[in-house]
């Protein structure tokens, strides 16, 4: 009984302590406890009008009292507040401190508990005095409160938000995160695995949690990514686009993009730069506007992108096209044009280009001579005409001005505009300009081309879409050409050929048949398994798998693991005729897959297997598969053989000539390329819009020579003239005698063969300098990767990433995981 004793006591004391600061607080608790003592001090007696006055007063004074006293409160906070001085509310729970929000302190609440209430308790507001039921720790509504109907607290509240936004925890990413980072992207772990106590406990620096890792760190990691990737697209030369779609297990269909960089040093490097959800659409409008969309989120010279390389999909076949031989049609006729202008002038006694030249020249002047009796008509009507109007003396003195306006009217007759008298020194500097030497045009091109995109133009048609700065792909149109995928082109070339030749097709049939009996049992397998020479089955989507069976029978021929129980269908004799038949193949098809193979190893290596199937060597049905290979290779690659580009970057791919130029069975192709050496650069010089060079601009930077008389200048201009040939004429022509010049240089150099052993960047990096043009186009060409095997790459990625255990993970985080994963390394 004694301590029950002391503890009602103790209960008793508490409550008491309890009561009077609770009634420090409340102004109700206040009043009320001086009613009860006027109550009881006073005597009871209702008639006494002056005990009422005195009661009444004392309340009065007690609730301008409190008033004060919340004023000087809140008067109290806001001036801490001005000094950046934040105090938070303390409630006691059994006696123990503990700090929330500095906004409670603008109400009035018990703040003494026994435990922490699990419900809602009263807060008055010391302002308004308007009640509200909130929790503890819960804010927000209290908040509102007084930003809604305080507005005299808006600097104090928005103090307050700074304030505790500078006291949080912001994480930088340092090297620890990022070694973070890569942990979770390398091991395909779970972020929830912060949770864990006993991996916090193992590392040593500070952890953050799960959704800060997910909201703060990731967003910041993936800016830089965005931003370095940018860097790289900003610095590079040339770019060539890598596209394809991909599926996961749940059937949502993905678009990714890479973008292979070459760089002035002739460095490349390929890199993946955005994947887009296409929410099921894979035609040639969505796939046109997943390209534009990653592609303009980065700020770089779009018009340094030369061509995309993606499979033969429908969908891409008909919103790409490529660069053929008939776009060529114009330079070539240019070209033979200038050819046959500078043999007549060489060889001006032949007959034929006299009589051409005479006939051009009477047709000249007959049709100049018609030009100059209209305009003397329309100049004697003019002239008739202001002779009745005016005087013959003011005619006299206005004779100049109207001769003027005559040539003014002659010069605009047609809508063609031709220089006034006025520009006559512009016409003419620009017309010396035929005149001056080949030695002389070639030296000022060649101190013009020497500077890189320095001079493109940054004017446009605000009707159109800035081709620099922003994509807009043509449907069915060369803007961005197409370059098929080699690899792709192999394997269903390989897999023609092999449906073609029966007897083989039921060889690989009989071989897969059996190599599935073994597998399915675990008994038959153990010994493959054991011995390291498990069997493989064929896939018909990819022909190297029946290589590759073949290579995994072999093997287990060598091993001795057929026995008379599990005899093999095919012998090994027969197993290893195909393979010598296949073994090209398929070391072609693996070259063609590497990321530094670009279209010039394309025409070299089509060579080298046409040299290498002698059809001699082999016989029966060998021989039967032998042409069928060659035939379908010929076919699938009939665009790429016969194409300028591709043979062009043949010839410039260096690293390769010793194996197939000037050799005897590749003839004709060194033939081919030689012959399309000229246009084929001045067609990649000038596919890219260039700036149209105003007038009196083009007129300074010519250089001239001087005539003390103008009219001697002008007829100096018509000796051995050709006929007329525009600015854009004039550009082509030098870019046609410095590539002729370069193109010397080039096969000088190759004949070396010292040279030739050195591999083609470190070929262009010694001489690029001596050819700047074809320097030009062979980091163009050399930026064309032979294949997309790179996003094939890619996608295996994403498949590690969304496996089984993934499959709920939503399209944004999908993207994230793998595109940081493939670039780990910018991180």
């Amino acid at each position: 009984m004694p301590p029950k004793r002391q503890t009602s006591n103790a209960t008793n004391s508490r409550n008491t302590r309890n009561s009077r600061i609770s009634a420090r607080l409340n102004p109700n608790v206040i009043q009320a406890s001086s009613e009860t003592q006027s109550s009881q001090s006073q005597p009871a007696s209702e008639d006494s009008q002056s005990s009422q006055a005195s009661r009444t007063m004392q309340q009065t004074n007690l609730t301008e009292s409190v008033q004060i006293n919340n004023s000087e409160l809140i008067n109290q906070i806001l001036e801490k507040g001005l000094q950046g001085i934040f105090e938070k509310k303390v409630f006691y729970f059994r006696d123990l401190p503990n700090y929330y929000s500095p906004v409670l302190n603008f109400f009035e609440c018990n703040n003494h508990f026994e435990t922490a209430p699990k419900e809602c308790i009263n807060f008055k507001c010391l302002l308004c005095q308007k009640n509200y039921e909130a929790k503890i720790g819960a804010s927000s509504n209290l908040k509102k409160h007084l930003t809604r109907h305080h507005p005299n607290l808006k600097n104090w509240l928005e103090s307050y938000v700074n304030f505790s936004s500078r006291t949080k925890t912001k994480w930088k990413v340092d090297n620890n995160l990022i070694t973070l980072i890569k942990y979770f992207l390398t091991s395909n772990s779970s972020v929830n695995e912060l949770r864990n106590p006993y991996l916090r406990s193992l590392i040593s620096f500070k952890l953050p949690c799960a959704y800060t890792f997910m909201t703060t760190i990731i967003p910041q990691v993936k800016l830089q990514l965005k931003d370095r990737l940018q860097e790289k697209l900003k610095s590079s030369f040339w770019i060539c686009l890598i596209i394809d779609l991909w599926s996961n297990l749940s059937n949502v269909q993905y678009f990714a993009l890479a973008a292979a960089m070459i760089f002035k040093n002739c460095h490349k490097e390929i890199r993946v730069i955005g994947m887009i959800n296409t929410s099921g659409s894979g035609n040639a409008e969505s796939i046109k506007a997943c390209v534009e969309k990653i592609i303009n989120q980065y700020e770089f010279d779009k018009t340094k992108i030369c061509g995309v390389v993606c499979d033969e999909g429908s969908a891409l076949v008909r919103l790409f096209k490529q660069n053929e031989n008939t776009l060529f049609d114009e330079e070539i006729i240019f070209a033979n044009h200038l050819l046959f202008e500078e043999q007549r002038v060489s060889n001006s006694n032949q007959e034929a280009d006299d009589i051409r030249i005479q006939n051009e020249f009477n047709y000249s002047i007959e049709q100049n001579d018609n030009e100059i009796r209209q305009v003397t008509e329309e100049e004697e009507s003019y002239l008739a005409e202001n002779l009745q109007n005016n005087s013959f003396e003011q005619n006299t003195v206005e004779e100049e001005d109207q001769s003027q306006s005559v040539e003014t009217h002659f010069e605009e007759r047609g809508n063609e505009f031709q220089p006034t008298d006025q520009e006559v020194e512009h016409q003419l500097d620009r017309n010396d300009h035929f005149s001056q030497p080949a030695e002389q045009r070639n030296e000022n091109l060649s101190e013009g081309i020497s500077e890189e995109h320095t001079d493109e133009s940054n004017v446009f048609d605000e009707n159109f879409s800035d081709p620099i700065n922003f994509l807009n792909i043509q449907l069915g149109t060369n803007s961005v050409p197409r370059y098929s995928c080699a690899a792709h082109k192999i394997n269903v070339a390989v897999r023609c050929a092999i449906k073609t030749c029966n007897s083989f097709s039921k060889i690989l049939a009989k071989l897969s048949k059996f190599a599935s009996k073994i597998r399915r049992s675990n008994v038959l397998s153990y010994n493959y398994n054991l011995k390291k020479a498990k069997l493989r089955c064929e896939n018909g989507t990819r022909w190297s798998s029946s290589y590759l069976m073949l290579e995994a029978f072999y093997n287990a021929y060598e091993k001795e693991l057929f026995s008379e129980t599990n005899k093999c269908p095919v012998s090994k004799e027969k197993i290893i005729e195909f393979l010598k038949v296949l073994h090209p193949m398929y070391t072609i098809s693996l070259l063609s897959q590497k990321s530094d193979w670009q279209i010039g190893d394309v025409i070299p290596s089509l060579i080298i297997i046409f040299n290498a199937y002698d059809e001699s060597q082999f016989q029966g049905e060998k021989r039967r598969l032998v042409k069928e290979l060659k035939k379908e290779l010929k076919r699938k690659f009939e665009f790429e053989l016969n194409s300028k580009i591709y043979k062009l970057a043949a010839i410039l791919n260096t690293s390769k000539l010793e194996l197939w130029f000037d050799k005897e069975y590749a003839s004709d192709y060194t033939t081919g390329c030689l012959q399309a050496f000229e246009e084929t650069v001045t067609f990649l010089l000038n596919d890219k819009p260039e700036e149209n060079i105003p007038r009196s601009e083009q007129s300074q930077n010519n250089q001239t020579r001087s005539y003390k008389n103008n009219e001697n200048r002008l007829l100096m201009s018509l000796v051995k003239s050709k006929p007329f040939e525009s600015a854009n004429d004039i550009e082509r022509i030098n870019k046609i005698e410095v590539i002729r010049r370069e193109r010397s240089i080039f096969l000088e150099l190759i004949r070396e063969k010292t040279n030739l052993e050195k591999t083609s960047n470190g070929f262009w990096s010694e001489y690029g300098y001596k050819m700047p043009l074809i320097y030009k186009v062979a980091l163009k060409v050399f930026s064309i990767p032979a294949s997309s095997a790179f996003i094939e790459r890619f996608f295996s990625i994403c498949g590690l990433v969304s496996d089984k255990r993934s499959m709920n993970m939503n399209s944004e985080t999908l993207i994230d995981k793998c595109m940081l994963r493939s670039n780990v390394d910018l991180i």
